[in-house]
């Protein structure tokens, strides 16, 4: 057996989006969505409520997000893509809750983060020692290799994210 250290550069990308109907509308969707179907299953998510990965997907408001910051993918040299997994997350207020560290090697070009809230304690990437502070409208796009986590947090308030997965758009594919 061979062991070799790499390096590889990554990219961690932080913007702010102002559209509050749109962003109204996503939380009324992710309290609905995991209210009425949320996913159950055993994930990094500890103690809070996701909906299914591909709920947000073919969302039309969630869709208005991604093109309405389309300068932000273009900054990373992401031009022709697919939002290939969209879903979201509740902490609920009173909740004990986080989500443990992973990565996201599922998508070939980019994940991101939309904070639909003021609170919770960030995404924290350990390997480049960034924690992103959240705020509403606030959006971060990264590398798929970054592990990232939420912290164990006492919720004090309800904190609602949008996560996504980008990939490079496959022959025949559109967005």
């Amino acid at each position: 057996m061979h062991n070799f250290k790499i390096t590889k550069d990554v990219f961690l990308l932080e913007g702010q989006y102002s559209n509050q109907e749109i962003i109204n509308n996503l939380i009324k969707k992710t309290k609905h969505y995991t209210e009425t179907n949320p996913l159950n299953i055993d994930h990094s998510l500890k103690n809070a409520v996701m909906t299914h990965w591909d709920a947000f997907v073919c969302d039309e408001d969630f869709h208005t997000f991604i093109k309405e910051i389309k300068e932000s993918f273009l900054q990373l040299n992401i031009k022709k893509f697919n939002v290939f997994d969209a879903w979201g997350g509740w902490y609920r207020k009173g909740s004990e809750a986080y989500c443990e560290k992973h990565d996201h090697l599922g998508a070939n070009l980019c994940c991101g983060v939309l904070y639909l809230s003021d609170y919770g304690p960030g995404t924290h990437f350990p390997e480049i020692n960034k924690t992103v502070q959240e705020k509403v409208g606030k959006f971060v796009l990264f590398h798929p290799i970054l592990d990232h986590e939420v912290k164990k947090h006492i919720f004090q308030d309800d904190r609602y994210i949008i996560a996504f997965n980008i990939r490079k758009l496959r022959k025949g594919e559109d967005y």
